[in-house]
């Protein structure tokens, strides 16, 4: 507790540099790092935050939701010790396709509209869950339906983790909410990015009351 208000006392009025580092392209997992950790630390007081995402590239999509939210990059393609370069995609980390719970949630909270799973959003990122809400309720492939055709569309996206029984953490908000953004871009409606989880992080529920976060929820898999 007295380090805690030592950092307190410290971060208080000052100017505080936020730095995450990945060891790879830009991706959701980072940019959601920095996003967060940017408005975690708003609780200490600091008179300014600067975000720094350090990476070994970065692709044009990614720098675009970079410079929306005001992260700044720095690209170091310093060679790792493997001797490889790093400018490989953003390892997927804690992240993975649960088709069961997905499964689940169209079925007990939807309970109707068309699912698709696994969507390419982009080249590097697919929607781990999608829901059309205003078609048939069945199961469809994503080559019955091209990003082009999500214009105007209804839809509901889904994020799940590797491990359900860990509370979502940065890594796992940033995903769904650029994914929703993303989304958006492509001129889908989004209206909803959804987390299956056991239990939320309660140093982030706060957060997602915030106007930009409106659209992101989690969904309690206890029931």
């Amino acid at each position: 507790m007295a380090s805690r208000q030592m950092v307190r006392n410290a971060l208080k009025g000052s100017e505080v540099w936020a730095v995450q580092v990945k060891c790879s392209q830009l991706g959701l997992a980072l940019l959601g790092q920095c996003l967060f950790s940017k408005l975690l630390l708003l609780v200490f007081q600091p008179k300014r935050i600067r975000c720094f995402a350090l990476c070994g590239a970065s692709p044009h999509i990614m720098r675009r939701l970079a410079r929306f939210d005001g992260i700044e990059l720095v690209v170091d393609g310093t060679f790792k010790a493997n001797g490889k370069p790093p400018m490989g995609k953003e390892p997927r980390l804690v992240m993975r396709l649960d088709r069961a719970l997905i499964t689940s949630y169209w079925k007990t909270v939807v309970r109707g509209g068309t699912l698709i799973l696994n969507y390419p959003v982009t080249d590097d990122y697919r929607a781990h869950g999608l829901i059309l809400l205003d078609g048939k309720r069945r199961l469809a492939s994503h080559e019955e339906f091209p990003i082009e055709t999500l214009k105007n569309q209804r839809v509901v996206v889904l994020t799940t983790r590797r491990k359900l029984t860990r509370r979502p953490g940065m890594y796992t908000l940033g995903w769904a909410h650029y994914m929703s953004v993303l989304l958006r871009n492509a001129g889908a409606n989004c209206v909803a990015s959804v987390i299956p989880c056991c239990r939320e992080d309660s140093a982030f529920t706060p957060l997602l009351e915030l106007k930009k976060f409106s659209r992101l929820e989690f969904w309690s898999t206890k029931g």
